[in-house]
């Protein structure tokens, strides 16, 4: 009976040495120190003496009961870390993402117009779609890529292919494409 005491205690204080339970332990001693910084320094330390002692006596008679609350507190963490890491999908339109020529929609005022995006031939000949940043108008440009210098829209405004693509109506990025020629 002795020996199964001493094994029982002896892991519970391995536990509060290394473990989850350990990381918990320290999680809780960083909140109190927090949450006392603005008291005296003395009376801080004793309250962190106070409380290292107390979890670790509680943890050494009860850590069976501590682990499936640890263990379920730190597979949530890791869920949110996992979810945190996760890059939000980017549901905009891009000239880059679409090819063809088809017609362009917007879902919240329900503008239409048809579009050229990317169209090619056999001999290197291309004709791709571009919208103005100032005015949303959009133009239609040969040889898009090789063009060095920037395009200018009538208003003045740059031709862009890079930046998401907006209603020129009302500037809403909630925009549909149906391609209707594919080369």
């Amino acid at each position: 009976m002795l020996i199964l005491l001493v094994s029982y205690i002896s892991l519970g204080i391995i536990s509060i040495i290394i473990g989850p339970v350990a990381g918990e332990i320290n999680d809780l001693i960083r909140q109190i120190k927090t949450s006392t910084s603005n008291t005296k320094r003395t009376n801080q330390k004793h309250k962190v003496i106070i409380a290292k002692i107390t979890l670790g006596v509680f943890t050494i008679l009860f850590y069976p009961l501590l682990y499936p609350i640890i263990f379920h507190h730190l597979k949530s963490l890791r869920r949110q870390k996992q979810l945190d890491n996760v890059k939000l999908l980017d549901y905009r339109l891009f000239f880059f993402k679409i090819s063809g020529s088809g017609v362009f929609s917007c879902n919240d005022c329900s503008f239409n117009q048809k579009i050229i995006a990317h169209l090619h031939g056999a001999k290197g000949w291309q004709l791709s779609g571009c919208q103005c940043q100032t005015c949303g108008k959009f133009h239609k440009t040969e040889n898009y890529s090789n063009n060095l210098e920037r395009q200018k829209c009538d208003c003045g405004g740059i031709l862009e292919r890079d930046n998401p693509i907006f209603c020129p109506k009302c500037r809403s990025f909630q925009v549909g494409y149906e391609m209707r020629i594919i080369t």
